[in-house]
């Protein structure tokens, strides 16, 4: 018997066109059609995912540096008023005792990498051993691994005393540095570092606990420390306090007059309390 063979039918050019390009099987012509339009713009534009890729990647950094700028240069002030002492712990347990009409910065995010601080006035340190801390004023820098210290700057004046460790102090111009260790105290003078190795008659942290000390300082000084001290104003004729020599220690009275009374007392000083916050100072003997 014999049996006919059909040839298949030939295949339309769209179809052929389809079974070339692999596309799956469809029977609507318009997903094929869809399908191919999406491999013919890979085929054009091949790099089109790696460019989505790389613009992602570039959005991601810039991301990440506005981080790290956020984390480098974000910072924190810490003020004492006039009239109070603040204490505080810093980011690594290192604490800070801020005397009064003082200022100090840092930047706590950033603290990891760099434990450095800007100081304007007086302050007393107590520093976790860690990596270098150092300690900037516009008179000079003092920079220490892990000690206590105390730096008083203070317009024209630049005072660091050593109390536990070791200190590195550097001048304004950083051409000249000194060392000190425990009981050492230094004093940045035009020449250059004028070291002491015994500060008798004096503590330089006396205010940490309420007291003041103070030895062979000029009368000028020691009033402008206490008008920061009790927020109050005197008035003295400058030129002549700045030429009397006082030395002093004892607990801070309550009330400023009390203790005006107590530093004035050596130079015949008669107070006139003017108001509240103000006292007038005038010397009853003829001026030196």
């Amino acid at each position: 018997m014999k049996t006919d063979k059909h040839p298949s039918s030939p295949l339309p050019e769209e179809d052929r066109l389809f079974s070339k390009l692999g596309l799956p099987f469809s029977t609507q012509k318009e997903d094929k059609w869809t399908q191919m339009q999406l491999i013919i713009e890979e085929e054009i534009n091949p790099f089109s995912k790696k460019r989505q890729t790389y613009h992602w990647m570039i959005a991601a950094s810039v991301v990440l540096l506005l981080c790290l700028s956020v984390f480098r240069f974000y910072s924190t002030e810490i003020t004492a008023r006039k009239g109070e002492t603040i204490q505080f712990v810093l980011p690594d347990g290192s604490t800070v005792h801020l005397n009064a009409s003082s200022r100090l910065r840092y930047h706590p995010l950033w603290w990891w990498a760099n434990r450095a601080i800007q100081l304007e006035g007086e302050a007393y340190f107590e520093v976790k051993k860690g990596s270098r801390f150092e300690v900037s004023s516009k008179q000079g820098k003092t920079s220490v691994l892990g000690t206590k210290f105390n730096i008083f700057s203070r317009e024209n004046a630049y005072e660091v005393f050593c109390s536990q460790g070791v200190v590195t102090v550097s001048s304004p111009s950083l051409n000249q540095v000194d060392t000190l260790r425990a009981g050492d105290f230094t004093v940045w003078a035009e020449k250059g570092w004028d070291k002491k190795t015994s500060y008798q008659d004096q503590n330089p942290t006396a205010w940490t606990a309420g007291e003041i000390s103070y030895s062979q300082q000029s009368l000028l000084r020691v009033l402008k420390e206490l008008e920061r001290t009790y927020d109050i104003s005197i008035r003295i004729d400058e030129s002549w306090a700045s030429r009397q020599i006082s030395s002093g220690r004892f607990t801070l009275p309550e009330q400023a007059e009390q203790v005006l009374k107590i530093v004035c007392a050596p130079f015949d000083i008669r107070i006139t309390k003017i108001s509240v916050n103000e006292f007038s100072l005038s010397n009853n003997r003829h001026h030196e």
